[in-house]
């Protein structure tokens, strides 16, 4: 039972890390879409 809890918490924290690595891989992806689509926006408007 022991070995269980502790492989599954094991594999929470590595799950919770694996998801903070996306989310920030993918803010980062959104703020560099965002810049991209503001500069042609801006090329579009001037």
């Amino acid at each position: 039972m022991y070995t269980f809890l502790s492989d599954l918490s094991w594999r929470s924290a590595f799950i919770q890390s694996r998801l903070i690595i996306g989310v920030k891989e993918f803010g980062t992806a959104i703020a560099g879409m965002s810049l991209h689509y503001s500069a042609y926006l801006g090329k579009i408007l001037d």
